[in-house]
């Protein structure tokens, strides 16, 4: 008996770490909370128990620690189709915005201006009005009990390779930290802040 479960466990183990490989995989901890997300869902576990959030194929997440930004799409390709929010403290979906011709495939949150509200980051390739060649663009959105747009950004100094928001000099307010090509072809790190309509170098 023993001998016929060994190939069962080698088949389940495998299955299990092939849908890992084969999916986007991320684990942030907050407020006591563990966020687990992975290829068609998100397990969330605190104090009160564990919930799965079902979903059609993650991209990338973050959080605030009360609720829950992710980009979802449809297939397994690099770019999603919707921007959702999601309430953790009473576990259901408040917001669903449709960016799918805006091709989102990285998000995160911080708080660009101090006013207390979330600011979210989503990284976009598409094409803008003054400059109208398909680009990664950096895009923020703000959610104070509404989604809306706050900046939709053309361009930084230099073409976009990836980008967060993080608070660099501990003021409680975050700065767009991008990772930019040079013009030599080479990587260059770009911090900016918030200056009222938009983000300038710092």
């Amino acid at each position: 008996m023993r001998k016929k479960l060994v190939p069962l466990i080698v088949i389940i183990f495998i299955a299990v770490l092939t849908y890992f490989y084969f999916s986007p995989v991320k684990f942030i901890r907050t407020g006591g909370r563990s966020i687990l997300m992975y290829g068609r869902g998100i397990v969330t576990a605190d104090g009160r128990g564990m919930r799965r959030i079902a979903v059609r194929y993650m991209k990338d997440i973050t959080t605030d620690g009360d609720y829950l930004y992710y980009i979802s799409g449809k297939g397994r390709g690099r770019y999603g189709d919707t921007l959702t929010v999601y309430d953790l403290n009473h576990g259901k979906t408040v917001k669903v915005l449709d960016i799918h011709d805006r091709k989102p495939w990285k998000i995160d949150c911080g708080d660009v201006d101090g006013d207390g509200h979330t600011d979210i980051l989503v990284l976009v390739y598409k094409k803008t009005l003054f400059d109208p060649v398909m680009d990664n663009r950096p895009f923020v959105y703000s959610y104070d009990g509404y989604l809306y747009a706050k900046w939709l950004g053309s361009r930084l100094s230099h073409p976009i390779l990836d980008a967060q928001l993080k608070d660099v000099d501990g003021d409680g307010v975050s700065e767009l930290v991008s990772t930019e090509r040079g013009k030599d072809g080479g990587k260059m790190t770009g911090v900016y802040k918030w200056d009222s309509f938009g983000f300038i170098e710092k």
